[in-house]
């Protein structure tokens, strides 16, 4: 069970109250978050003085709220650029501020795999931009427990078929058209190249294996896995042994398998 609901099925409103002349303010909400965002809003009312103390000039203060959007999110690339933890931390704290409530931490790509998946350690020794430069198994459930405690829902996007290539530095065997030069326009939109076969057996035993490892972790605290699926190049699939083709319609039923197989093994 997540700790925090699927978009738009809890009622995130709020009433808050400061009397001028009262030192009780009164808040109410129906869930949790309302409470968070009320909690917010309270604080951003107050200001502490040069003598130190606490005060505001707002009050009388009667605010009735609610989002305007059910799905409140930022994107943070944290495959392409990586951030150390405590980087990503900040940028949770000032989400909770503003009263985000998704959080898309894009964790993989082809430039490198800066995630520690504990049953398949190489893929971040080998695939990351440097030593330590990579989210251990407890890194990330800080992050998506802190998340969670400020009212906002993390959830990784862990990208495939395409945006791969960072896998080819520990699995070499799993991926097509690896890191071509200098032609790589042909087979990526930004270097380096490099895609999951799609007619492998040890692909999908690949896959089983990140997603059995990662999402029992992930599920305590999101509704949400992210596969990407984006900018897939037909091109690639020219050099997979498993395919030799790059016409639509036979990539098609490969690709379409690939999809069904991941989202069946998420669930």
């Amino acid at each position: 069970m997540s700790l925090i609901p699927k978009a738009g099925a809890v009622n995130e409103s709020y009433v808050l109250s400061i009397p001028l002349d009262s030192d009780t303010a009164t808040i109410s909400a129906i869930s949790f978050l309302g409470v968070i965002y009320a909690l917010q809003s309270f604080n951003q009312l107050f200001y502490t003085h040069t003598n130190g103390q606490i005060y505001t000039s707002h009050a009388p203060v009667y605010i009735v709220d609610e989002p305007k959007f059910k799905h409140r999110g930022l994107n943070m690339d944290l495959s392409r650029h990586f951030y150390p933890k405590e980087s990503v931390l900040r940028v949770i704290d000032t989400m909770s501020w503003q009263k985000f409530n998704r959080f898309h931490m894009h964790i993989t790509d082809s430039q490198s795999w800066p995630l520690e998946v504990p049953s398949i350690p190489e893929l971040a020794t080998k695939g990351a931009y440097g030593q330590g430069l990579w989210y251990t198994a407890a890194d990330l459930d800080e992050m998506l427990e802190y998340a969670a405690a400020r009212g906002i829902q993390a959830y990784i996007e862990i990208d495939m078929p395409g945006h791969t290539n960072s896998i080819s530095y520990s699995h070499p065997e799993l991926i097509a058209a690896s890191n071509i030069q200098p032609n790589w326009p042909t087979y990526a939109n930004q270097p380096p190249s490099g895609q999951l076969k799609l007619n492998d057996s040890d692909v999908k035993q690949f896959m089983s294996s990140i997603l059995a490892d990662v999402l029992p972790r992930t599920g305590n605290v999101s509704n949400y896995f992210h596969t990407g699926g984006d900018e897939v190049n037909v091109n690639v699939y020219n050099l997979d042994p498993g395919i030799q083709s790059n016409v639509s319609t036979v990539i098609q039923p490969y690709l379409q398998d690939f999809v069904l197989y991941s989202f069946l093994e998420s669930l």
